[in-house]
Order: structure tokens, then C-alpha cells, then sequence
């Protein structure tokens, strides 16, 4: 009876969390970090999503789902606007590649993201840009004309999209350290074998072939002159590096929430499966003697 009192008492004073089968996936694709390659896997595993436009999805004023030119990203402002998309939807798997908006559902939505290293993202976005249009483009030009800390002005939404350069805060970087420990799955984009055990274990993945898109390799240049390496360097001896400070900082925080996760998922039941059978905390007859 006592148990029955304390199960009841759980469940009214904890609200339940759907399981991840029961959500949609909600992709934060944060520009130059791997994304596509995320979007590409939930089609290999069967989710169902718009493989267009990097599985972008859209939507109107009134929540139904439109073409990117009549709506605004994925999934509302709201939780309740983001709950009333989710139960109509029939997707599986959205993607953002912009603002985070100001509230966040995860009773319909698990919400996962990937990050690199800060300035290694500018460096890739700067690449990117320089095959696209086939020029070589002055690095150090080309960083002054970009918004600082990408990282932070994404996940805190649009109150700090357009801050001027050089003003986000501490206030700022709390709301996107916040909105951050809300993702169930947080991905490196350089620990490919972490980012398998949450596919697996959270998403229910099983399909992840080890070729990565955008993902380009270290010696890959630009016009045959621009190392990519080179570059993140000559953006650090520049003093770039304070222009991803916050960045940093949150970078650092996703590391630490992506090998905790990791080791949820894996480490810890492992260590737990291994030592079940023991009886006492030193799984032996008598523990050695420490005093």
C-alpha cells in the first residue's frame, strides 16, 4: 500500500516525459556543424521529414505546416503552439536552421543539436562560402563581417540575434545555457563514436555509416593556398578568439552534457550490468583494508 501511496505521489508532483518513439525529433541545425549529415541519417533510418533544404521545416501563423517563403522556422513561440504543431504533424524529424524560439515543448519534442569548436566553425563557414563563389575572399575581412559567438545567438533565440557585436552579456549566454540543458542529445561533431551511442540509444538510430557530409578533412584547402587548419591558427594569433568567447564557454558546456549523456547511455548500464550480482560495495567477501 505504501508503495501504491508513494507511485501516486510520483506521478502527480513529476509531469511525465513522453518517451523519444512517442516525440518528434527536433533538430537545432546550427550552420557548419555537421547538420546535413544529421538530416541525411534520419532519412537512412526511416524518419519522416522533408529531405529538402536540409529537412527545414516551416510553418504559417496558425501552425499547419508551408513552403519556406510563406512561414516561419519550425515549431511556434510557444508551447502551446509547438504542442498543437506536434499533434498534428505526421513528421518524425524537424530541422531549425535558425533562432531557437523562446520556449521549448520537450513533452512532444526531443530536441538534439551538434556543435564544434567555435572558430573551426568560422573556418568552414568561410570555406564554404569561398567554393560556393569560387573566390578566395580575405579571411580577416571576411570575420570582421560576421556575427560574433553564432552558437549563443541561435540557441538564445531572437532577443539576442540582432545584439550588436561585442554587447552579449552574461544574461545572454544564461538564457542559451539554459535553453541547452533541455537537449537530450547533444553532438560533437568530433566524436563520431559518442554521436553513434546517442543515435542508437536515444533516437533509436541504428544506421549511421561513418562517411560524414560537410565534414571536411583538415588538409582540405581553398584555391589550393588556405588550409583549413591554418586558418582556425591565424585566427587565434589574430585575437579572433575573443569574438567566440561566449561560444567557448557554451562549446565547453556541450561537451560536458554530450559525455554525460554518452555515459547514461552506455557506460554507466554497462558498469551496472557488469556488477549486478555483487552484494556489497566492494563486490567480494570482505573488502580489502583502506584505514
Amino acid at each position: 500500500m505504501a508503495r501504491w501511496l508513494l507511485s501516486r505521489l510520483v506521478f502527480v508532483l513529476c509531469p511525465l516525459v513522453r518517451s523519444s518513439s512517442d516525440r518528434i525529433i527536433y533538430f537545432l541545425h546550427l550552420h557548419k556543424a555537421g547538420g546535413s549529415y544529421v538530416c541525411a541519417l534520419a532519412g537512412k533510418n526511416g524518419a519522416r521529414h522533408t529531405p529538402t533544404d536540409n529537412c527545414n521545416v516551416y510553418v504559417s501563423a496558425a501552425g499547419a505546416q508551408v513552403a519556406r517563403a510563406m512561414g516561419h522556422p519550425c515549431c511556434g513561440d510557444t508551447v502551446a503552439a509547438q504542442r498543437s504543431f506536434a499533434a498534428k504533424s505526421s513528421l518524425t524529424f524537424v530541422a531549425n536552421e535558425f533562432d531557437l524560439a523562446p520556449e521549448m515543448d520537450v513533452d512532444s519534442f526531443v530536441y538534439v543539436t551538434q556543435l564544434r569548436p567555435p572558430l573551426e566553425r568560422y573556418v568552414s563557414h568561410f570555406m564554404h562560402v569561398s567554393r560556393a563563389f569560387s573566390r578566395s575572399f580575405d579571411f580577416d575581412d571576411w570575420l570582421l563581417r560576421q556575427p560574433d559567438n553564432w552558437y549563443l545567438r541561435k540557441l538564445c533565440g531572437r532577443q539576442c540575434s540582432e545584439v550588436p557585436r561585442g554587447r552579449l552579456d552574461q544574461s545572454h549566454y544564461e538564457i542559451a545555457k539554459g535553453k541547452l540543458e533541455k537537449f537530450e542529445v547533444v553532438l560533437l561533431l568530433e566524436d563520431h563514436a559518442g554521436n553513434n551511442v546517442l543515435f542508437e540509444a536515444v533516437l533509436g538510430w541504428m544506421q549511421h555509416p561513418e562517411s560524414k557530409v560537410n565534414a571536411a578533412p583538415a588538409s582540405q584547402t581553398v584555391n589550393g593556398t588556405q588550409h583549413k587548419d591554418a586558418l582556425v591558427e591565424r585566427a587565434k594569433n589574430k585575437k579572433f578568439e575573443d569574438m567566440v568567447a561566449w561560444d567557448a564557454l557554451l562549446y565547453y558546456y556541450a561537451e560536458y552534457l554530450h559525455y554525460q549523456q554518452v555515459g547514461k547511455a552506455r557506460s554507466w548500464q554497462e558498469y551496472s550490468e557488469r556488477n549486478k550480482e555483487c552484494t556489497g560495495p566492494c563486490c567480494s567477501t570482505a573488502c580489502s583494508q583502506y584505514r
